[in-house]
C-alpha cells in the first residue's frame, strides 16, 4: 500500500455568489497518509497511517481569480447573502461546510496535544517558554500530531459532495 491514496475528491464545486458577485468554488480532498515521527494522535496514541481532509477556496469575478486559500469568511459570506447560492446548497449547510473547515482542515498539523489544546501560546516567543505536556513531556509545537476526524464529519461530506468514501478504521487512523 502506497503511503498516500486519494480516498474521495471534487474539485470545482460552486457554491455560489458573495455580494460583491465574487464567485466561490471549492476543492475538497479526503485522502490516506502516512504519519510522520513522533508517529502519534493529539491524544499520544501510535498512529502510522491517517485520513486528512484539506479543502480550498477558488474566488474569482468576471471569469478571473481574485483569491482563494483558506477563504472561509468568503464561504460565510455566501451563506449569508439572500439567494446567492447555488443548488443543491442551502445556507445552513454552507455554514456546516465553513465550520468543519474551519475544525477539520489538515487534521494531521496539529502542534498541540489534548492535554494543551485550550492553551493560548504567542508563537512570537522563545520556543523553550512553549508549554510542555505534564502528561507525556510532548512540547507545544515540537511536532505534528494527528487529530483523528470523527466518522460522521466523513459522513456529512460525503452527503453534502456527493463523496463515496470507502469504509475506514473508525478513529481514523492505522498503528
Amino acid at each position: 500500500m502506497s503511503d498516500e491514496r486519494i480516498l474521495g475528491s471534487v474539485t470545482g464545486v460552486d457554491v455560489g455568489r458573495t455580494p460583491d458577485n465574487e464567485k466561490l468554488t471549492l476543492d475538497i480532498r479526503v485522502r490516506r497518509r502516512k504519519n510522520v515521527a513522533p508517529y502519534q494522535t493529539v491524544f499520544h496514541t501510535p498512529c502510522r497511517h491517517y485520513v486528512e481532509l484539506t479543502i480550498v477556496g477558488n474566488v474569482s469575478q468576471y471569469g478571473r481569480d481574485v483569491g482563494g486559500g483558506q477563504c472561509i469568511d468568503t464561504l460565510r459570506a455566501v451563506a449569508s447573502a439572500e439567494g446567492s447560492t447555488r443548488d443543491p446548497f442551502k445556507p445552513v449547510e454552507l455554514l456546516e461546510v465553513a465550520n468543519l473547515w474551519e475544525r477539520w482542515h489538515l487534521n494531521g498539523m496539529r502542534p498541540w496535544c489534548v492535554h494543551l489544546q485550550d492553551r493560548k501560546v504567542n508563537t512570537g516567543t522563545d520556543v523553550k517558554t512553549w508549554p510542555q505536556c505534564s502528561e507525556t513531556g510532548y512540547k507545544w509545537g515540537s511536532a505534528w500530531l494527528v487529530e483523528p476526524i470523527p466518522p460522521d464529519v466523513l459522513t456529512s461530506l460525503e452527503a453534502l459532495f456527493g463523496l463515496q468514501l470507502p469504509d475506514v478504521n473508525p478513529q481514523g487512523v492505522e498503528v
